[in-house]
């Protein structure tokens, strides 16, 4: 079995430097990163919301980080021509509508100087990231809010979540079962026990969170490396 090293904040920088170069989706010569205790600070400027967005994906992959302060701004190279708000707020709606699984007509979207605000409420968090993500990829985005609130249409019985987490834990060869503890109360999931690594902590958080019926995760997972 493969021992997992504790990284210390300067080598977190530095694999977190090393994510955004590989990854061809961010424009990464003028981020600069800080890792304070687990939390990854993103400093500089990006040429688009969606570079900002992923940036933020990349550092959350490396092992020891479980937040990041996303401070980046979204500077648009001068000749591109940035559109209105409303353009923006009309792009972003068009671009839902063909997406028939998003619920567009419990929606609502406002833009102001670019920042675009997202409320209402969606069926899943796979929807409430897949809007933030289509969203992210219209020209003259500055930032987003997603304050989109996870309301199932659908009857979920907690004991049923539970189970489908539990059959989705058991397929994922990272997750031993023993080691993680479920508890569901009207959709919201907790998560507690003690697992090995911050990889599986993170692969159980988003399974939880992937997961139909879910509107929350606590997680409560302690990581004990090496042990």
């Amino acid at each position: 079995m493969t021992q997992t090293v504790l990284l210390s904040p300067e080598e977190m920088s530095a694999s977190i430097l090393d994510q955004l170069a590989w990854d061809d989706r961010v424009e990464a010569g003028d981020i600069n990163v800080e890792v304070i205790g687990t939390t990854a600070r993103l400093t500089g400027t990006v040429p688009s919301y969606a570079d900002k967005r992923y940036a933020q994906i990349d550092a959350m992959q490396i092992s020891g980080i479980m937040a990041v302060e996303n401070q980046l701004v979204v500077e648009y190279p001068s000749y591109i021509g940035i559109p209105s708000d409303p353009d923006i707020q009309s792009n972003i709606k068009t671009i839902l509508a063909l997406h028939r699984n998003i619920p567009l007509s419990r929606i609502r979207i406002d833009v102001h100087e670019g920042v675009v605000l997202l409320e209402g409420s969606v069926d899943s968090q796979v929807q409430k990231e897949k809007v933030e993500e289509l969203a992210a990829d219209v020209s003259g985005v500055m930032d987003i809010r997603n304050d989109l609130a996870i309301v199932p249409t659908e009857t979920y019985q907690d004991e049923g979540i539970a189970k489908s987490i539990i059959a989705a834990f058991i397929r994922n060869t990272s997750i031993n079962m023993n080691d993680i503890n479920i508890s569901v109360a009207n959709g919201i999931v907790t998560l507690s026990g003690v697992v090995h690594d911050w990889m599986t902590r993170r692969a159980a958080e988003e399974i939880a969170f992937f997961t139909g019926g879910v509107t929350s995760v606590n997680n409560r997972l302690i990581v004990r490396v090496g042990e």
